[in-house]
């Protein structure tokens, strides 16, 4: 079994390539890696039930608190992401409604 801090440094990196993907635009991935996260956050809070000294616990406090953070930045980025998408699809409805008025006189 893992450490926790190995856990909680593990969620960080996993997050950083959830922000890096979402950044990129490559949603198709983003479900498989918040399917790790989750692993992850399951297997710190059985950790987490562990005693470890006190130092232990706050850098894996501090990485968590990271992990958070960098995931705030990844909602932000995907309600992006889905506006621009709503903003495109409206603009093809709107093509294809106009194709079709047109149709109409053809």
């Amino acid at each position: 079994m893992e450490t926790i801090l190995e856990l909680a440094l593990e969620l960080l990196q996993t997050t950083q390539i959830l922000y890096d993907k979402a950044q990129a635009g490559e949603l198709t991935a983003i479900p498989e890696i918040q399917h790790r996260r989750a692993q992850l956050v399951a297997e710190l809070d059985q950790a987490s039930q562990e005693n470890c000294p006190d130092d232990v616990k706050q850098e894996c406090r501090q990485l968590i608190e990271q992990s958070r953070d960098l995931e705030k930045q990844v909602v932000i980025l995907l309600s992006e992401k889905r506006d621009e998408i709503t903003q495109e699809h409206q603009q093809l409805k709107r093509g294809r409604n106009a194709a079709k008025a047109y149709g109409k006189f053809g």
